[in-house]
């Protein structure tokens, strides 16, 4: 991840927060709506629901990670000591 550019990581850190904010919302309210399975169970709509919010939690992860390693192994400036 980390020989991508920054704008990858960030665009798909943003992207991973797209996916989770709105699931978690619908939860919240207690209206899972899926749309894979319009037409299916609400069980079917919470299982979707579950798989949607364990992706982008994995995206955050990912891409939060990549952007916490690039951050740590930039150069540090010098404190002008030797």
């Amino acid at each position: 991840m980390d020989r991508q550019g920054a704008w990858v990581n960030w665009s798909g850190l943003f992207m991973g927060l797209l996916i989770v904010l709105p699931r978690v919302a619908e939860i919240l309210t207690g209206n899972p709506d899926g749309f894979i399975t319009a037409n299916w169970g609400p069980a079917a709509h919470w299982i979707e629901q579950i798989l949607y919010i364990l992706t982008g939690c994995f995206m955050v992860a990912t891409f939060g990670e990549a952007l916490v390693y690039r951050y740590r192994r930039r150069p540090q400036p010098s404190s002008g000591e030797e």
